[in-house]
């Protein structure tokens, strides 16, 4: 009886372990395509050739940001991904306008709040 529930115990924690990589990985990566998603809204308004090089893509991002959806079971981290993702549409619609300056200042400060949320929920272990 003993053993088993060894067992069980060491199962549950390998499991949670394997839990906390897959959102470590994926916070990683929305906190990389997002930050890749400002550098092309740059280029767009300031005319750099490297736009084609900066790696955005919105199927990573959608797919990055379901499995945080998934795995969080801390409401401040899911909170801050759709925060970040709202300042980031905020911040396209505004290339081209006077006010992409301060949407892709606010952009930044979303991906810096995100990252915290996300290192506190890592810290704390809140996967489900």
């Amino acid at each position: 009886m003993i053993a088993a529930l060894a067992q069980l115990w060491v199962r549950r924690s390998q499991t949670r372990e394997r839990w906390l990589g897959e959102l470590l990985k994926h916070c990683a990566a929305i906190y990389a395509l997002e930050s890749a998603f400002r550098g092309l809204a740059y280029d767009a308004v300031y005319g750099s050739g490297e736009s084609k090089a900066r790696g955005w893509s919105a199927e990573q991002r959608r797919n990055a940001e379901a499995h945080v959806f998934l795995l969080a079971a801390d409401p401040t981290l899911v909170s801050s991904v759709e925060t970040l993702r709202e300042a980031g549409r905020e911040m396209h619609r505004a290339i081209g306008t006077d006010a992409f300056e301060e949407r892709a200042l606010a952009h930044q400060n979303e991906l810096e709040r995100f990252a915290t949320a996300a290192r506190q929920a890592l810290r704390r272990g809140r996967v489900v």
